[in-house]
């Protein structure tokens, strides 16, 4: 009997750690279903002319060679950005942190996401100027819902790595 209840006990630990690690899987797959970033890039690019109605060949390819140039920008910022990261850590866990290097720090990220604004602003008008009334408004109201989905997972909606709603940084 007691071989039974052994037996029993095993086949459940079993069962749960297989189910446990299959359920890990499937959210991992999920995560790598949407395609890799060029694709996302390319799906992003075609919706983009795909939403805007009556769009010439011309103004495909002029919109193309503008965001192509937009992501070189946006990548160059997001880049230095991280640079600027990786150093504000540094200078914050330093035993004796200066607390004016880790101000400009600061300041210098802030410098890079205002400029990055202001490139993405520049090239939604650059955009602009190749549309006509009926296009502008298509692409407008395009920009608009999608920055509107967007701002709804801030706010601790989605916890990013190594946190949890209600626990705290966890380590």
């Amino acid at each position: 009997m007691k071989t039974l209840g052994k037996i029993t006990t095993i086949l459940i630990a079993a069962i749960l750690t297989i189910s446990s690690a299959t359920a890990l899987a499937q959210k991992g797959q999920g995560m790598m279903g949407k395609g890799m970033p060029g694709e996302r890039m390319q799906k992003s690019q075609q919706h983009c002319t795909q939403m805007i109605p009556n769009l010439t060949d011309e103004q495909k390819n002029q919109i193309q060679e503008l965001r192509v140039d937009q992501m070189k920008q946006m990548t160059s910022f997001r880049n230095q950005l991280m640079e600027k990261r990786a150093r504000l850590r540094t200078l914050q866990t330093q035993d004796n942190p200066d607390m004016n290097a880790i101000n400009n720090a600061i300041e210098e990220m802030g410098e890079i996401r205002t400029n990055m604004h202001k490139a993405r602003a520049k090239h939604h008008q650059e955009v602009r100027k190749l549309l006509n009334d009926e296009q502008q408004a298509f692409y407008d109201a395009r920009r608009m819902h999608r920055h509107g989905k967007s701002s709804g997972r801030r706010g601790g909606h989605h916890p990013g790595p190594g946190m949890r709603p209600g626990k705290g940084f966890q380590q």
